[in-house]
């Protein structure tokens, strides 16, 4: 074998050995970005989850503020009105 032939045959070689290489990297590629996609999963449950939990706490506390509100209107209302019967008595 020559030298060039001997070259060639390292380098046929260095290519099988390149592309198992290349084969166990995007096996081991598939692997994190399905752990990785798996473990965005779970993050993106667990924000869901609390979000959710949030916007029904908002809900009830937007319930109990309108409630207010409206028990507030009444007194302002009653209280308009006593305002004008009291001030239509001493006219």
């Amino acid at each position: 074998m020559s030298a060039p032939e001997a070259y060639q045959f390292e380098e046929s070689d260095n290519a099988i050995d390149d592309e198992e290489f290349d084969d166990e990297f995007e096996e081991e590629e598939e692997e994190q970005s399905v752990e990785n996609l798996q473990r965005k999963n779970r993050a993106m449950s667990v924000i869901e989850d609390f979000i959710m939990a949030e916007n029904s706490e908002l809900k009830k506390t937007l319930s109990q503020v309108q409630q207010e509100n409206e028990k507030l209107k009444k007194v302002l209302h009653d209280n308009d009105i006593n305002y004008i019967n009291i001030k239509k008595d001493y006219e």
